[in-house]
């Protein structure tokens, strides 16, 4: 990988760090907590919109996503370093290297479908051609019987090779993830080109796997409470969760510089 610019660093920060970044994150969202809910249900919105176009709509989405996930982390880049954020900085992502991220959401599209090549082919030759079709359509129009497809399954042989397709796509799939998780606030805010950022995130990821772990079980905790009250908590839950990618990046990325106020008041678990 080539060299970070000058005023970046890849810390390796402690595993307690992995509440700090919700915690800090919490600090930015209560400043404007309508804004943040407001910004993620309209990205919501746009996506659920665009997937209903016919044929394109799935590429369009996952082409999408990086450059509105840019526009929500720029608009908290604005809020932590120059309040107050407008809602209409969570359009920036169209106007701040446009064609990088969507260069990120093809990259990642393109490795998806490579990544499901063989769970697919595997799929195919345990249910047979005629079978897959028929599934497919009953997935896709909400018919599909669970029961007789669980029994199908589990009354088939080569079960245990669906399964290994499964897990070698879930292995390669975490690398993936750990390239993307980052690389939309890394060619908005800091300016880098997609492969650049894609590499860089990952080397942050591997560098923060503690944090990451316990961010990961605390995230699942709250999820799980904010699903309870007939999934309401979630309209606070995402928005915060979205935001601790952005308060992550920050402390990663930028240790020694204390961006967000909440950093220098936000103590570890």
């Amino acid at each position: 990988m080539s060299e970070l610019p000058q005023h970046l660093e890849i810390a390796s920060q402690p595993t307690s760090h992995g509440w700090r970044w919700i915690r800090s994150a919490f600090d930015l969202f209560k400043e404007q907590p309508f804004l943040w809910i407001g910004i993620l249900l309209v990205i919501w919105i746009i996506l659920a919109v665009i997937s209903w176009v016919p044929l394109i709509g799935y590429f369009a989405v996952n082409l999408l996503q990086p450059v509105l996930a840019a526009g929500l982390y720029l608009t908290a880049d604005k809020e932590s370093q120059d309040p107050p954020a407008q809602f209409g900085q969570m359009f920036d992502g169209f106007k701040t290297n446009f064609n990088q991220l969507m260069m990120l959401g093809l990259v990642y599209l393109i490795a998806m479908v490579v990544l499901m090549i063989p769970f697919l082919l595997t799929f195919a030759a345990i249910v047979g051609d005629s079978n897959l079709e028929s599934y497919s359509q009953s997935f896709s129009d909400g018919t599909l019987d669970i029961q007789q497809f669980q029994t199908v399954m589990q009354s088939n042989p080569d079960m245990m090779s669906l399964l290994l397709a499964v897990m070698v796509g879930l292995l390669f799939y975490i690398p993936l993830l750990m390239s993307y998780y980052f690389a939309p606030v890394l060619i908005a805010v800091e300016n880098m080109n997609c492969f650049e950022a894609m590499k860089t995130s990952f080397v942050a990821c591997i560098r923060n796997v503690m944090p990451f772990l316990w961010f990961s079980i605390i995230a699942t905790a709250l999820v799980v409470i904010a699903s309870i009250p007939f999934f309401l908590g979630l309209i606070l839950a995402i928005p915060l969760l979205a935001l601790t990618t952005y308060t992550a990046y920050v402390d990663i990325f930028h240790a020694t510089d204390n961006i967000p106020p909440a950093e220098n008041t936000t103590s570890a678990l």
